[in-house]
């Protein structure tokens, strides 16, 4: 998840530093933040420039990369298919729509995004998430029940 982190970090300083198309001073981040404050449906001109640019990031990725990080979507947790099956294709568009969905999560209408992402703790691996915690077996659990001759 660390990983994934890490690129929306990245997706969005990408979008911080690209000029809206037509636009003199205006980035693509300005221009998502700015939509995000008003009522409506979302302006696909700019929805279609954001995906762009996120595919453009994608292509800048090692196709291992990509696949490991598949594996830590929704997307990816639901399939059966191993991940090497999968289509590469197949597996930057479901990214291109996470990390969109990641980025939107993101926007901050208060104007500071990088309390956000600071704030975000996720555990990297399965040990450290074992070492959080200890089960304690029950004083009075009678362990041996099924040894008894009823059964």
């Amino acid at each position: 998840m660390k990983q994934i982190n890490n690129a929306v970090k990245e997706i969005i300083e990408l979008l911080q530093s690209s000029l809206l198309k037509n636009e003199k001073s205006k980035t693509l981040w300005t221009a998502l933040k700015e939509q995000s404050k008003q009522e409506g449906t979302w302006d696909q001109d700019l929805i279609d420039a954001i995906e762009k640019k996120i595919m453009k990031y994608l292509g800048s990725l090692e196709e291992e990369d990509l696949r490991v990080m598949w594996e830590t979507t929704e997307k990816g947790m639901d399939s059966f298919d191993d991940r090497d099956d999968i289509p590469l294709k197949n597996i930057k568009t479901d990214l291109v729509d996470e990390f969109m969905n990641l980025v939107m999560d993101k926007l901050d209408t208060s104007g500071s995004y990088e309390s956000e992402i600071s704030d975000s703790r996720f555990v990297d691996d399965e040990e450290d998430f074992e070492d959080d915690f200890t089960i304690d077996a029950a004083d009075d659990f009678d362990d041996d029940f099924l040894d008894d001759e009823k059964f």
